[in-house]
């Protein structure tokens, strides 16, 4: 797929070369449909500067480009910095759709506008909505780089409280000039009575924004909500410290509107979480919830509890509103915040019901229920979706006496995940005994360590496991592998110990699997990868260290076995000379060193540790001089970078041509 995104973009040079700029949209639509672009715009990462210049190609590339931009916007992830583009600079974008020559943008290598005489701080004099966001591009694109040596390397560091200001402020201006004349009067009364005022946009927008969200968080809406009174607060009054108190009623009133807007026009809403900031605010009423149509289109909803009206009255309507959810997630508070929500049965019943009025529910992930009765009724209600249930989680759960029978009935269960859970014993784990699903995906962790009963539940799901994550090593967990996992291709161990050495190099001898992750559960300075590269499972292609590693360490664990093969070649080189009748029998021996090496499939590397330095990366880029194998290569853990340790990354890249993972995607890989 990216690939064909730069062949498009190369085809498109070509013929901008040769022929009228005027051809190339027409070229291109030629070449690539909507779907196909689309595709292609979504295999690049969203906080690729790639992905923004799509915008600036012609008008057919921004129609197809605007909706991925503005899909998520009030998703807390603001390392990707094309938030910061997108609206700093939508007047570069939207005023050009006025253009006569839309193309003829892609003949501008400087998009300097700061001398744009549209530019106004004037809303009410603004001859068009985008101009309030129009500000230098350049000046932005250097003030994100006075922290950041290279934008293909960036990281979610060093923003301040002012940028998140200005980026709610001029997010919540393009949304508040779509809700109606008479909801914008209301919104202005309200705002005087703690002295806030905030001109509204008359203009209309370019792009109807609203119907490209594709996910919703009432608890992100919120915080952007509170995060802009707040400020306007602040300008007139001089402080703060008050608003706590005083803008209640406008933060509920805002977000509900906002929130209205939404579920009224975003049309590509596939994601809903329904969550709060702040503990004195409740959510929209039912009301807001039951308009036509809305949340039928919901596929992946959320559910974070709290025990407000609204809340509980929304619980008891979804069942007969929301219908389609394929992703259902539950989270409960601990047991200390709310002593008695765990008795309220209406509670319960009204999840209960949801979770059997789904048509097709895939996935289900209950997290932080205590109560042993809880579970196993929410546990049965899933009978209902058996026939669909693919991907079962239980995350901070007391599974004390619970019986996992049921799950014989989910034929189609392919992951099965316990996170911090307690109660797990063996007489738990003997219930997975004949099970009739193909589980293709375990995932085993907990503060509280159970080998015994992880083991049991690895030898009764472990024929048709391929991925496998655990969080200790004893013998009876290996031995569990290495005898009841036939095909496994992965293996995460989530907290490796050093002294847990030779059971690890049994684990290695004995399975041959495709991709390996290694972690600690805390963050150590010292490093505790205590092998070599000749210890690791054969036919590794994917290495992931997230743990801590020294300079030493990792030299010997990738370039100890080339040394190795050297030292062997050249005593072999000096017994041929020596003994003539051994030759034959050398060159079988280097072949064999040659074919031993255990990274010689090797594609991905990850490095994920604090204290990375550049000898760390002097000895990845020995290693992939020697094995010209190496495709993929990631390092996090680090918040500052030097500029050697830059510029050793840059030769990776533009000289050995491995892909160097964003710093802030290295956690997804």
């Amino acid at each position: 797929m990216k690939r064909l995104f730069y062949f498009c973009i190369g085809k498109s040079r070509k013929i901008h070369s040769t022929n009228s700029s005027s051809i190339i949209s027409t070229t291109i639509k030629q070449l690539l449909n909507s779907e196909c672009l689309q595709l292609v715009f979504q295999f690049l990462p969203v906080n690729d500067r790639a992905l923004y210049s799509c915008l600036f190609v012609n008008k057919f590339w921004s129609k197809n480009v605007i909706f991925i931009l503005w899909s998520h916007p009030f998703r807390n992830n603001f390392s990707s910095y094309y938030y910061r583009y997108l609206l700093n600079n939508a007047n570069n974008l939207y005023n050009l759709n006025n253009a006569n020559n839309l193309d003829n943008l892609s003949n501008s290598n400087n998009l300097d506008y700061s001398n744009n005489s549209n530019i106004s701080n004037n809303l009410d004099n603004a001859n068009n909505l985008d101009n309030i966001l129009a500000e230098n591009y350049e000046s932005h694109y250097n003030h994100y780089h006075q922290h950041k040596h290279n934008n293909f390397y960036s990281r979610n560091e060093h923003y301040d409280e002012k940028y998140y200001e200005k980026y709610y402020e001029k997010l919540l201006l393009i949304y508040l000039s779509c809700i109606e004349k008479g909801e914008k009067q209301k919104l202005k009364n309200i705002l005087k009575e703690i002295k806030i005022q905030i001109k509204i946009p008359k203009n209309s927008l370019t792009y109807h924004y609203t119907t490209y969200i594709r996910e919703i968080s009432l608890r992100e809406l919120e915080f952007s909500v509170y995060t802009l009174l707040k400020t306007h607060y602040r300008n007139n009054n001089n402080n703060d410290d008050e608003f706590y108190i005083e803008g209640k009623l406008q933060i509920e009133f805002l977000t509900k509107t906002l929130f209205q807007l939404f579920l009224r026009q975003s049309t590509n809403l596939q994601t809903l979480i329904i969550d709060k900031y702040f503990e004195f605010t409740d959510i929209p009423g039912v009301m807001v919830f039951s308009q036509p149509g809305c949340l039928s289109r919901i596929e992946n909803f959320e559910i974070n509890f709290h025990p407000t009206p609204n809340f509980l009255q929304l619980l008891k309507t979804l069942p007969t509103i929301c219908t389609n959810i394929k992703n259902l997630c539950v989270r409960f508070p601990k047991i200390s915040k709310f002593p008695k929500l765990e008795t309220d049965i209406t509670i319960f019943n009204s999840l209960i019901n949801i979770i059997k009025s789904q048509n097709n529910l895939r996935e289900f992930h209950l997290i932080g229920v205590e109560s042993m009765d809880v579970i196993s009724k929410i546990l049965l209600s899933l009978k209902s979706q058996s026939k669909s249930l693919r991907t079962l989680e239980f995350n901070s759960v007391n599974l004390t006496g619970v019986n996992f029978k049921f799950l014989n009935q989910c034929l189609n269960l392919k992951s099965l995940q316990f996170w911090n859970y307690q109660g797990m014993l063996i007489s738990n784990a003997k219930s997975f005994i004949n099970v009739n699903y193909r589980l293709r995906d375990l995932r085993l962790w907990s503060t509280q360590k159970s080998p015994n009963a992880s083991a049991t539940i690895i030898k009764n799901l472990g024929k048709t496991l391929k991925n496998l994550w655990i969080d200790i090593l004893s013998p009876e967990i290996i031995h569990s592998i290495i005898n009841y996992c036939p095909i496994l291709t992965e293996i995460k161990i989530l907290d490796y110990l050093p002294k847990k050495l030779p059971l690890l190099l049994k684990l290695f001898r004995e399975i041959k699997i495709e991709k390996l992750t290694i972690s600690r559960e805390t963050s150590v300075e010292l490093g505790v990868i205590n092998f070599s590269g000749k210890n690791l499972p054969s036919g590794l292609k994917y290495l992931k260290l997230d743990c801590g590693i020294s300079v030493e360490q990792l030299e010997t664990l990738l370039l100890s076995e080339f040394d190795n093969n050297n030292n062997n070649n050249n005593n072999n080189n000096n017994n041929n000379n020596n003994n003539n009748n051994n030759n034959n029998n050398n060159n079988n021996n280097n072949n064999n060193n040659n074919n031993n090496n255990c990274l010689k499939e090797l594609r991905t590397l990850i490095l994920n540790y604090f204290k990375i330095e550049i000898g760390h990366l002097s000895v990845i880029t020995k290693f992939v001089n020697l094995t010209k194998n190496l495709k993929v290569f990631g390092v996090g853990g680090k918040s500052k970078y030097s500029p050697r340790e830059m510029n050793e990354l840059e030769t990776l890249q533009k000289d050995y041509g491995i892909y160097v993972i964003p710093f802030n995607e290295v956690d997804n890989w």
